[in-house]
């Protein structure tokens, strides 16, 4: 089948591209008090160590947006605190909910 072929095959057929809806987060630095990260004059941060009750801290976070839909895409580190950005399908049910349609 050449490519030509592929294409001929297809026009007319409904394609449906996924959507997505997308959150940004904040959480203080003090919501992670003993979670030790540096951050530079220049605005590098680095985990020198996380204590592992910070860990389940952390894990709570992700479980609990990863149970509504929400799957974590970029996390940063900054000295006020974490920012974390999220996506999930838009329209997806999740226990029970789901997300709403953007416009």
């Amino acid at each position: 089948m050449t490519g030509n072929t592929a294409i001929q095959q297809h026009v007319g057929e409904k394609v449906e591209m996924k959507r997505f809806e997308y959150e940004i987060t904040s959480h203080p630095a003090g919501t992670f008090k003993d979670l030790i990260y540096f951050c530079s004059e220049q605005g590098v941060c680095t985990l020198e160590t996380v204590p592992s009750d910070q860990i389940k801290r952390m894990e709570g976070i992700l479980n609990e947006r990863g149970r509504n839909g929400w799957e974590i895409v970029q996390v940063t580190f900054g000295k006020d605190g974490i920012l974390a950005f999220w996506k999930r399908k838009v329209g997806e049910t999740i226990n029970g909910m789901a997300s709403i349609p953007s416009q």
